[in-house]
């Protein structure tokens, strides 16, 4: 209990250090010392926190830094654990207007946006979690069916058939973001990069110049390969990604 109790407390500490910091790296942001800012943030970040606010007063940051790779990067960042927040879908947008290799693509629906912002308000583990809650309800509401009668075992039903829909459901969700893992996409956040036909060749394919986004597909001779919106394909250097 003793253990529990400091566990709770350190807890505790930590997001209101966290509080702290985010209030003074704000103070800083409004008097206009950015990079003072971006320190109190990234602490923040260190201590195993995130939040759409956080990234998005980050991306605000680089964009007045005119770092604009580090700016999309942390925007896109903000939108992946929030994608219905207008401001920053609008200062995505803005940014996204100074990218010399920008693609636009359509805006997606909304209800893609609604499904994403659900996602992403769980971590996998949270997921994993929830969905073997829901197995494991499953399970008992069976054997209390089987072993039932009456209003109990109409009771049983019930809850077996919403536990199954929500076990598929969570189930779906957890493959979706363990899907996500695995799939890297980044932001080129150095003012241009050669991509180069092979890992171990000079040979160029493209230029890409600073904010270009893309898909990072494999890791190899400290280069990435990157397939661009319109399906290019090349290697760049993995220092010039910034992984969203």
């Amino acid at each position: 209990m003793k253990r529990f109790i400091l566990f709770l407390l350190l807890i505790l500490h930590i997001a209101l250090a966290d509080e702290s910091l985010f209030k003074r790296g704000n103070e800083e942001y409004q008097n206009g010392n950015y990079k003072k800012a971006l320190d109190y943030y990234t602490q923040i970040i260190e201590n195993g926190d995130a939040s759409p606010s956080l990234f998005f007063n980050m991306g605000n940051c680089y964009y007045k830094l005119n770092e604009l790779g580090h700016a999309i990067q942390y925007y896109e960042k903000a939108r992946q654990l929030s994608p219905l927040d207008e401001d920053i879908k609008a200062n995505l947008h803005l940014a996204n207007k100074e990218v010399i290799d920008h693609v636009e693509l359509p805006d997606q629906m909304y209800i893609f946006d609604l499904y994403q912002e659900f996602v992403y308000s769980f971590s996998v583990n949270e997921l994993l979690v929830i969905t073997l809650v829901f197995f494991i309800v499953i399970f008992a509401s069976h054997l209390a069916q089987r072993f039932s009668i009456g209003k109990t075992h109409t009771i049983s039903s019930i809850s077996r058939n919403a536990s199954i829909v929500f076990f598929l459901l969570f189930a779906v969700l957890s493959y979706y973001r363990l899907a996500g893992l695995k799939t890297k996409q980044a932001i080129l956040i150095t003012k241009q990069s050669e991509a180069y036909t092979a890992p171990d060749s000079e040979n160029q394919a493209f230029l890409l110049h600073e904010g270009a986004k893309f898909t990072i597909s494999r890791e190899l001779n400290n280069r990435y390969e990157i397939t661009l919106i319109d399906g290019k394909t090349g290697w760049i250097r993995i220092e010039d990604a910034g992984i969203i």
